[in-house]
């Protein structure tokens, strides 16, 4: 698949077409209003082609600021149509940064509605440098709302280089509340001296760690940030397999121009562990200095070559 745009006299794109083994296979067009965009899809043959949730065409609108005011779907016909998260036209505000503060959910009768998470509005706060410190949700009434996942407002905290190192959840009485598709309640971040993450920990509301697959992921690196081993730890403090079936760490190493020149697999009695139905166990790349080929050598944990293509 590739793609021409085609532009009018004044450089403005006003048609993207799609070609398909050197046909001409869809094409968009572009109309320009003082504050809008439209776009409109054809087929070939010039008929108007609709995506799986039937949206044919998006309307974007722009505020005096110049920022996205709205988005909007329409049909074939040019009549509203939902996208796949049940909204029709997206609203947005601004603050003075030129961050979204609020985002309002729109139905076809352009009637504030909840998306498929069962929210309405959602609201945001950030710090001074422009990161995201508390997201808020609301329904159709302006009212606290919980998402699919049982949250109503994430709660972030960042470090002095903008670095995020606490998320919370809390339900729409601002209590901690646990997801429902995970049972987080909270996720915390470390970073090492330069700057690199280094480990993730998951926790329940009560404060204990949770195991959502792994409830710690540590990671060691070196000064140049090249993973050297990642470690997969349940509630308990024991390596858990949960980096793939039967795998709790990987080790890896690096030549001197930082190319990754082996990587090991190991379960969690910290022994050589094998993985995928070719049973990998070890991975040795040689990057063919004199050639140039990259040449990879994958072993299982008998040291015997399963495929080295």
């Amino acid at each position: 698949m590739c793609f021409r745009f085609v532009k009018d006299k004044i450089g403005k794109v006003k048609r993207i077409e799609q070609f398909s083994y050197g046909k001409l296979c869809a094409y968009t067009s572009l109309e320009y209003g003082d504050k809008f965009i439209v776009y409109r899809d054809y087929d070939s043959r010039g008929n108007r082609r609709s995506n799986s949730e039937g949206i044919s065409t998006k309307r974007y609108e722009f505020g005096e600021n110049g920022l996205l005011s709205s988005t909007s779907f329409f049909d074939d016909n040019e009549k509203p149509v939902l996208d796949y998260k049940g909204v029709s036209r997206y609203c947005y505000s601004y603050n003075d940064m030129g961050k979204i503060v609020e985002e309002i959910h729109m139905g076809v009768d352009d009637i504030p509605v909840r998306d498929i998470r069962g929210v309405c509005i959602q609201r945001f706060k950030y710090d001074a440098m422009g990161n995201i410190i508390e997201e808020s949700y609301f329904d159709e009434n302006d009212r606290p709302a919980q998402d699919s996942c049982n949250i109503s407002t994430i709660i972030s905290r960042y470090n002095e280089t903008g670095k995020p190192v606490e998320e919370r959840f809390y339900d729409y009485q601002r209590e901690p509340v646990e997801s429902n598709s995970s049972g987080v309640a909270a996720i915390l971040n470390k970073y090492n001296n330069c700057g690199y993450w280094v480990e993730k920990r998951y926790f329940r509301k009560d404060g204990n760690l949770k195991n959502y697959g792994a409830a710690i992921i540590k990671r060691d690196l070196d000064e140049k940030g090249n993973i050297l081993e990642i470690q997969h730890f349940d509630a308990r403090g024991k390596l858990v397999e949960t980096i793939e079936p039967g795998v709790a760490m990987v080790i890896k190493r690096y030549d001197s121009e930082d190319n990754c020149i082996e990587e090991q697999y190991f379960g969690n009695n910290g022994c050589p562990a094998d993985i995928g139905s070719d049973h990998v166990s070890l991975i040795r790349y040689d990057w063919g200095k004199k050639t140039g080929d990259l040449k990879i050598i994958r072993m299982n944990k008998s040291g015997k070559i399963v495929t080295s293509p």
